[in-house]
């Protein structure tokens, strides 16, 4: 990857699948040998409902303190993982998807958890790693935090012969190397016979097997 400002970005939010981020985010620096920048960003508070009611300065203050705790608790998970690349902690204000996407633009990898504190258990994806996934401009790694990952286990990447996919091998080689692990191409198609006669693909399975 090309040197940035920031390095990896991981963003956290005190939830537990933040934790597994900045987990996977520091040994994945330490790994590469980058910078890691922990971030955590202070959305926008709707203060209509309350606009008949002074608020106190205090509500911004330990709003901005709760945000420098998550980072600094953050930042001793990741001291746990690394001990030889720089890690930042920086607190910022402005809606969560698009300032990460912003930060996005001068980092090698941004790492979020799959949901935060406001995700819906059983959902795949919360909607700020989803908005990312679409926004960002660098590479984006979701992480959850079912399981721990074998360090052993495989680097698995989806083809489909678009440059989009071409890049993603690239990536896939990368980090299949860096890890000393296996990779493995995986390329699906339709099964011609959930199709009716006149619509069904045409020599598709044999185009996946020159893809792979």
């Amino acid at each position: 990857m090309a040197d940035s400002r920031y390095g990896g970005v991981v963003a956290v939010d005190g939830s537990p699948t933040a934790t597994a981020a900045v987990n996977w985010a520091a040994r994945d620096a330490d790994l590469r040998g980058v910078p890691l920048t922990i971030v955590h960003v202070l959305a926008p508070v709707d203060m209509s409902p309350l606009v008949e009611i002074p608020v106190s300065p205090d509500f911004w203050t330990q709003r901005k303190a709760q945000g420098e705790r998550i980072v600094h608790e953050a930042y001793q998970v990741a001291a746990q993982f690394t001990d030889r690349v720089r890690v930042e902690r920086c607190v910022l204000d402005g809606p969560i998807a698009s300032t990460l996407a912003d930060l996005s633009s001068d980092a090698d990898l941004i790492v979020v958890g799959c949901r935060g504190l406001g995700g819906v258990r059983g959902m795949l994806l919360g909607s700020v790693s989803s908005a990312l996934l679409h926004r960002a401009s660098c590479s984006v790694a979701v992480i959850h935090d079912e399981t721990e990952p074998d360090p052993r286990a495989p680097v698995v990447v989806g083809i489909d012969g678009t440059p989009a996919s071409e890049q993603a091998t690239a990536i896939a080689f990368d980090e299949a190397s860096r890890r000393g692990v296996d990779l493995v191409a995986v390329h699906t198609w339709v099964n011609r016979a959930d199709f009716p006669d006149d619509v069904a693909p045409r020599g598709y399975a044999e185009q996946a097997e020159e893809e792979l």
